[in-house]
C-alpha cells in the first residue's frame, strides 16, 4: 500500500444490471458546490459524454491548470468508468474508454449546489459577539 489511498470508483456495483449506482465521490460533490469548479466539472462531464457517445473516439485529453482540477478529472473519470493518466508535467490528464465505460444515470448537472448548513451560521450569534466585546472592553 502506498502513501495515497484511492477511494472506490463510483461505478455500478452490479455490472450495469441495475440502475443503482454508488454515491457521487465527495470530491465531485465538493467541486459542484464551488461556482468555478462546478463550471469546470459540468463542461468536463459534457465533453466526456460526447466522447463516450462517439464510437470512433477512444480517448481524450483534458488540460488542467491546478492540482485540484486534476483531482476532479481523475474522480470524474472514475465516475464514467474511464482510464485516466496524468502527464509528467501535471498539465494534462488523458482519459480512455474501458470495458466499464458508461454514462451514469447521475449527471453532474442534476446535483444542486448546497446551501450553507443551518447549524453553522455565517455570523456569530449576537450573544457570543456581546460576550467577546465585553471581554475585550473590560
Amino acid at each position: 500500500s502506498g502513501l495515497l489511498s484511492t477511494p472506490e470508483p463510483t461505478l455500478p456495483t452490479d455490472n450495469g444490471q441495475n440502475s443503482q449506482e454508488s454515491p457521487l465521490d465527495p470530491v465531485l460533490v465538493d467541486a459542484l458546490n464551488k461556482p468555478r469548479e462546478r463550471l469546470f466539472l459540468l463542461r468536463l462531464g459534457n465533453d466526456i459524454e460526447k466522447m463516450i457517445k462517439t464510437p470512433s473516439q477512444l480517448q481524450m485529453e483534458v488540460l488542467t491548470v491546478t492540482s485540484y482540477q486534476r483531482l476532479i478529472v481523475h474522480r470524474a473519470a472514475d465516475h464514467f468508468g474511464l482510464s485516466h493518466v496524468a502527464d509528467s508535467e501535471g498539465t494534462r490528464v488523458y482519459l480512455g474508454k474501458t470495458a466499464l465505460t458508461k454514462i451514469p444515470s447521475l449527471k453532474f448537472a442534476h446535483v444542486k449546489m448546497q446551501e450553507a448548513e443551518a447549524d453553522e451560521p455565517a455570523v456569530a450569534p449576537p450573544v457570543a459577539v456581546q460576550a467577546q466585546i465585553q471581554g475585550v472592553v473590560k
